[in-house]
């Protein structure tokens, strides 16, 4: 589903010259660094044959160490000016039940490297993954606390951890212990009682 490098640069050159007066791009691709290899190319096309002057742009990312902060530096300079990551949690255990196939010392990493090129930086959590406990969510503060110089914005998931329609999390709650709510999918509990919506939004509180 990635568009070459060359695509994403004429479709802002085409809106540009529709709307001459546009600033700012905000790119609604949730995998913006997917491709790192389109990515760069993208910016060295920015660079090279500038756009406009001064035009900035916001992504979503994921933590990948192909983040280096030579990297950074360079998106930077292509107009960068935020980046928003999925961080969501600050234990190693739930991020590998959520899939999230990064480490956390990957995050540490990259959010210096983002910070240190001058682009600012939003960060997502979520609170009461299945399988979440006290301590992991301890992590998460302590991952927040370890990190508070490099993020500029701290944003917690205000439906915690919903049981979307049509996700994984919907199609395997018996792998996950999970007693739906057929109300409300926000109302969901764990059948052994440790995960429930107050817990949840508790947790949400101390955040």
């Amino acid at each position: 589903r990635t568009m070459s490098a060359k695509r994403i640069y004429e479709e802002i050159k085409f809106h540009l010259n529709n709307h001459p007066e546009i600033e700012h791009i905000e790119f609604l691709d949730l995998l913006f660094n997917g491709n790192m290899k389109v990515l760069e190319e993208f910016c060295d096309l920015m660079i090279i044959k500038p756009l406009k002057k001064k035009l900035k742009w916001h992504a979503n990312v994921v933590i990948r160490p192909e983040m280096t902060e030579k990297i950074c530096k360079k998106m930077k300079e292509a107009g960068c000016h935020h980046l928003t990551f999925g961080i969501e949690s600050g234990s190693q255990k739930i991020l590998n039940l959520m899939r999230k196939n990064y480490k956390i010392e990957d995050a540490d990493t990259v959010l210096r490297n983002v910070h240190n090129a001058g682009i600012t930086v939003t960060c997502n959590f979520m609170f009461g993954f299945p399988s979440e406990t006290e301590e992991d969510f301890q992590k998460t503060l302590d991952f927040v606390k370890r990190n508070i110089h490099y993020i500029d914005f701290a944003y917690p998931s205000r439906s915690f951890c919903t049981i979307e329609p049509h996700s994984y999390l919907e199609k395997h709650m018996e792998e996950f212990g999970i007693i739906p709510n057929p109300i409300n999918n926000l109302y969901w509990k764990s059948k052994d009682g440790l995960n429930t919506y107050p817990i949840r939004l508790r947790r949400s509180e101390i955040f």
